[in-house]
């Protein structure tokens, strides 16, 4: 057979192992479910929906003309409903807060009757009678009421010291920190699995089978593809099911850049996942055991938590600062950096000199990690990293 068929043979073995084995299929299926859960949970499980609030007003209680209007306005920006009852006198207002029909009763516009009273309501109420008072105050000035009205009813944007929206800032911030987290959470599981295999191959012999008839680069190569696939597969389910779980509830609205992260976010693991996933089949061929893996897997796990910590701390917060340009053009970072800064807007020559890079990383990589992998692989046992290097690899 030619070494394309080989490679192919090797990767569709590894893909089928993958798909029976039910360590492989309870994970993603635990992963779909806290994903759905995430987004779903608040709106079955969280509170009853916006505050709905019945106010009485005294009859006597000389409140200004506009106070109910002012009322509702007020409390639709703290995301409540806000209604106003007449009542007819001071036993009513007793009554009906002991049965808890009202929530409030203002009496005059300095006395407001409660038990227990909400302090978003109280805020409100004061809100309330503060406009309605200063509208009466300028509509005796001669002010008309559409004058007033623009001049109490000011909608400010929140931007930041350089000029962004702070609500789409904070969501692009969500949406970078959920994608940096995902990606390596997909890394760490499969890379596991990958060092695992690898030692049980090893320790068992099976692989001594193998090479029999396929060489070790061929043995490497076909499983590198074959994890890279089911690993972007992955992706693209979870990424399926957070879409499916957002059009259901409707509470989330995706910002516009939404496909370019997932776009990003598939590219770049794709590209970079190889570059990974060599590295821990080298360091289970290095293995002789579960136990020598755990070891010769160290570097990797002390890497992968320093490129998580600096794209979290470093990239997420600030994607336009020169530490996320530089982890933008690090083979074994850019694959988190790029999807983290393309929740933030992204210059797409950027995201396409990233990705030659990595891309060029990864074949490096792979080429270096094969040559390990086979001086390793029929070693015998237990290899360093600087062993694995001075050894003669197995052609």
């Amino acid at each position: 057979m030619s070494a394309r068929e080989v490679i192919g043979l090797v990767m569709r073995r590894e893909v089928g192992d993958r798909l029976r084995n039910k360590a492989f299929l309870i994970t993603t299926a635990i992963s779909l479910l806290v994903i759905v859960g995430i987004i779903i949970g608040p709106s079955l499980f969280g509170d009853d929906g916006p505050a709905e609030w019945t106010v009485g007003v005294a009859a006597d209680a000389g409140l200004p003309d506009g106070f109910a209007t002012a009322l509702a306005s007020v409390a639709g920006t703290r995301d409540a409903t806000a209604n106003v009852q007449a009542v007819a006198d001071r036993a009513a207002a007793d009554r009906a807060i002991r049965d808890g029909d009202l929530d409030a009763v203002v009496l005059d516009d300095r006395t407001v009757l409660a038990n227990d009273l909400d302090g978003a309501l109280r805020a409100t109420i004061e809100q309330s009678l503060a406009s309605a008072g200063l509208a009466d105050a300028l509509a005796s000035a001669g002010v008309s009421q559409q004058q007033a009205a623009e001049l109490l009813g000011v909608d400010v944007a929140v931007v930041t010291p350089d000029g962004d929206d702070e609500a789409a800032l904070e969501t692009s911030f969500g949406i970078g920190f959920i994608v940096t987290v995902l990606l390596f959470l997909t890394l760490q599981i499969n890379g596991a699995s990958i060092l695992t295999t690898t030692v049980e191959e090893k320790s068992s012999r099976v692989v001594e089978v193998l090479l029999a008839t396929v060489r070790p680069w061929q043995l490497l190569a076909g499983k590198l593809i074959a994890m890279t696939i089911l690993s972007v597969g992955q992706l693209l389910l979870y990424a399926g099911a957070a879409l499916a779980a957002v059009s259901i509830t409707g509470d989330v609205t995706l910002p516009p850049g939404s496909p370019m992260v997932v776009l990003t976010s598939v590219t770049m693991f794709l590209l970079g996942f190889g570059l990974w996933a060599s590295v821990y089949a080298v360091a289970g061929a290095l293995a002789n055991s579960a136990e020598d893996a755990q070891s010769s897997a160290g570097p990797i796990g002390f890497l992968a938590a320093a490129v998580y910590f600096a794209v979290i701390i470093g990239v997420v917060p600030n994607p336009d600062g020169v530490l996320a340009r530089v982890l933008s053009f690090i083979p074994f970072s850019a694959p988190f950096a790029v999807p983290a800064r393309a929740a933030a807007g992204l210059p797409l020559w950027e995201f396409g000199l990233a990705a030659v890079l990595t891309g060029l990383g990864t074949w490096f990589g792979v080429r270096l990690a094969g040559r390990l992998y086979s001086a390793a692989v029929l070693s015998g046992g237990r290899m360093t990293w600087r062993d694995a290097f001075r050894a003669e690899p197995i052609r």
